[in-house]
C-alpha cells in the first residue's frame, strides 16, 4: 500500500512556516491559517514577462486522498477530480462550497495501472472514465468498461467497446468528444478472459457511441512486434477534426497515427521508459521532457544520506514528429533527486510550461517558437505530483498539486 504521509504535505507547506511578507498581488482563497506568505512569495515569477501570479487556491479535495497522481483540472478551470486507491474518484468544484461526489473505481488494479483512465470531457461537463473488475489478488478479471461520470454525481455507462482480437485492456482518453486510443488483448492478466487472443490490437475509438473508428494489429506495424506495449500517449484533435496520436512503446519506438492515415513508426530518438511529452496544437511537433534528475541513495527515517550526484543533460526538447528533426533543446544540471511534471502547451501554440531542475526546482514558461525561457516560477512539488496547464483561450496558466492550485494571468507585454 502506498504511504499516506504526503496527505499532510499541504498543511506543512501552509501552516508550519513562520509568517513572511505576502505576495505582491496574488489572492489567497479557501486556505486556513495566516502563514502562507512564504509559499506565495516563492510562486511569484522571478522575471518580468507575460505571467502574473493572481491566485493561490486551496482545493476542497479530501485530505484523506493519497497524492499518487496530480489532481485533474477541468478545461474551464472550475472543476477538479482526484483519485485514491481505496476511496475511488472524487469530483467537485474548485470552490469550497461547490457540491462534490465520489465514484467507485473497482479497486487497486485500476488505479495502479500505468495509465490512469480518467480525463475531463472537452466541455468540462463530465469525467470520462473506465472500470475494471478485479480479483482479491488485485489482478483484472474482465475488460475495461467505459463510463461517463457527470459533475452532478450521476454515472452513465457507455456502450461496451469490443474487438475480436481480445478484451478492452487499455484506454487513453483524448478528452475531446469521447474519442480515445484503445488497446485490445494487450495485457497478460487478461489472458484468461473470454475472447483473448495472441493478436493484440490498437484502435481509434468513439467511446460515446461505442464504435471503433480504425484498428490495426500491433504486429502488422513495421518496427513493432506483438510483445510491444504502450508506455504513454499524447493526442490532439486538429482543426479538420482528425485525431492525432503519438504513442511511446516499450521498445523505445514511437508510433504516429493520424486518423484516416496508416499508423507508422517515427524517428523521435528518445527512450520511452519514462516518457513525458505533449503535442503541439497543430499536431506536428512534440515537446519531450528528459526527466533529468540527480542520482544517489534515498535515505529514510532520518538516516544520514550523502549529497546527490548532479547530472547534466537534456531538460526539454521540441521535435518534428514526422522526421524527428530537432527544433530546439534546453540543457541543464539537476542537483536534486526528483521527478518533473508532464509539460503543457497553450492552445494558441505560443508558450509551454516545463519543469526545470537545478539547485532549486522551478517551472519555466518557454517560447514554443524558439525554446527561450521567458519566466520561471516556484513549484508545488512538495504537495505531491504536479499538473501544468493553460486555459482554453490561453489567457491563464495554472499549476495544481495535492490540494493546491496556483493560477497565473497570461498577457502580452
Amino acid at each position: 500500500m502506498i504511504s499516506r504521509l504526503l496527505r499532510f504535505a499541504v498543511c506543512a507547506l501552509g501552516l508550519s512556516a513562520a509568517p513572511t511578507m505576502p505576495s505582491k498581488s496574488a489572492e489567497l482563497i479557501g486556505c486556513i491559517g495566516n502563514n502562507w506568505g512564504k509559499l506565495l512569495v516563492s510562486l511569484e515569477p522571478q522575471e518580468t514577462g507575460p505571467l502574473s501570479f493572481s491566485m493561490l487556491r486551496c482545493l476542497p479535495i479530501p485530505q484523506s486522498y493519497d497524492r499518487i497522481v496530480p489532481p485533474g483540472l477541468s478545461g474551464d478551470g472550475r472543476k477538479v477530480f482526484a483519485v485514491d486507491l481505496e476511496e475511488g474518484l472524487w469530483v467537485g468544484g474548485v470552490d469550497e462550497n461547490s457540491p462534490s461526489y465520489k465514484f467507485e473505481t473497482n479497486g487497486p488494479w485500476l488505479l495502479s495501472a500505468p495509465n490512469l483512465p480518467f480525463a475531463w470531457l472537452n466541455d468540462s461537463s463530465a469525467v470520462l472514465g473506465a472500470k475494471q473488475e478485479s480479483r482479491t489478488s488485485g489482478y483484472a478479471s474482465g475488460p475495461l468498461s467505459p463510463s461517463l461520470l457527470l459533475a452532478d454525481g450521476t454515472e452513465k455507462q457507455l456502450p461496451p467497446l469490443s474487438h475480436p482480437n481480445g478484451p478492452l485492456d487499455e484506454i487513453y482518453w483524448t478528452g475531446a468528444f469521447g474519442r480515445a486510443l484503445a488497446a485490445f488483448g494487450t495485457r497478460n492478466v487478461s489472458a484468461q478472459s473470454e475472447g483473448h487472443s495472441d493478436r493484440p490490437t490498437i484502435a481509434l475509438v468513439d467511446a460515446l457511441a461505442g464504435t471503433i473508428l480504425e484498428s490495426i494489429e500491433v504486429s502488422t506495424v513495421p518496427g513493432l512486434s506483438w510483445r510491444d506495449r504502450i508506455k504513454a500517449v499524447g493526442s490532439h484533435i486538429a482543426r479538420d477534426g482528425r485525431l492525432h496520436i503519438l504513442a511511446a512503446f516499450t521498445n523505445d519506438k514511437w508510433l504516429s497515427w493520424v486518423e484516416g492515415d496508416p499508423p507508422h513508426i517515427v524517428p523521435i530518438g528518445l527512450g520511452t521508459r519514462e516518457a513525458s511529452f505533449t503535442l503541439s496544437p497543430d499536431g506536428l511537433n512534440v515537446l519531450l521532457m528528459g526527466n533529468l534528475s540527480a542520482t544517489g541513495p534515498i535515505c529514510e527515517l532520518g538516516n544520514p544520506c550523502p549529497d546527490p550526484t548532479p547530472v547534466t543533460g537534456m531538460i526539454a526538447e521540441l521535435r518534428e514528429i514526422s522526421t524527428g528533426q530537432l527544433i530546439w533543446r534546453i540543457d541543464g544540471t539537476a542537483y536534486e533527486i526528483q521527478s518533473g511534471a508532464a509539460p503543457a502547451v497553450s492552445a494558441d501554440g505560443r508558450f509551454a510550461l516545463i519543469s526545470m531542475p537545478g539547485h532549486r526546482s522551478t517551472i519555466a514558461l518557454v517560447e514554443m517558437a524558439t525554446g527561450k525561457i521567458v519566466q520561471q516560477i516556484g513549484t508545488l512539488r512538495h504537495a505531491g505530483p504536479q499538473r501544468l496547464g493553460f486555459s482554453p483561450q490561453s489567457h491563464a496558466a495554472w499549476v495544481v498539486a495535492g490540494t493546491l492550485m496556483a493560477t497565473y494571468q497570461l498577457t502580452d507585454r
